[in-house]
């Protein structure tokens, strides 16, 4: 594994540097209203990354890299806990008002990719790439799920199926729930 990199297989997740390789790509069916994640990744992802706001990682196929398959943009994050509402995992052993977490702020896998367990790997390979020589004392990794009546979707069964829970300390809003998967659950 190279420091900012890791494999499964024929499959890669590498930080991106040439956010061009994203011209084509489409992870939105046609009739689908919010276009939100297409412009993120085509118009905003570079100026994140410039700005030092978030890391954008590729999901490809080592014969393919200038292919994306998926990508998640990471950034730090915090999860800000109560002491009438801890998070369970913790126990007693520690009182601090906030824990460290690595946010996935967007993930996107290619339309022709759905359903063949491309996000899957995908959050795999983040869970590894965080558990890596531990480099930040990292905890837990956020993501707010979204789910869109109006397109009918909804992310939480597929961040639950990979180990995600609800994260009760954060509020829900009508579009995201706060979920989290605690690292230290890797064996």
């Amino acid at each position: 594994m190279h420091r900012n990199s890791c494999s499964h297989g024929s499959f890669k997740l590498t930080p991106v540097e040439d956010f061009k390789i994203f011209a084509g790509f489409s992870c939105l069916k046609p009739n689908d209203t919010d276009r939100d994640l297409e412009e993120f990744i085509r118009e905003d992802a570079e100026r994140h990354f410039k700005d030092k706001i978030a890391v954008t990682y590729c999901l490809v196929e080592e014969s393919a890299p200038e292919t994306p398959i998926a990508f998640a943009t990471l950034q730090n994050d915090a999860i800000i806990v109560e002491k009438d509402n801890p998070l369970p995992e913790l126990g007693d052993s520690y009182h601090y008002p906030a824990y460290p977490a690595v946010k996935i702020g967007r993930l996107g896998v290619v339309l022709e990719m759905q359903g063949k367990q491309m996000g899957k790997l995908l959050l795999h390979l983040i869970k590894m790439l965080m558990l890596d020589a531990n480099r930040t004392g990292c905890r837990f990794l956020t993501v707010d799920a979204r789910r869109d009546r109006k397109n009918k979707e909804n992310v939480i069964p597929f961040y639950q199926k990979c180990g995600f829970s609800v994260l009760s300390c954060r509020a829900s809003t009508s579009k995201y729930t706060p979920m989290y998967f605690d690292l230290s659950s890797i064996v």
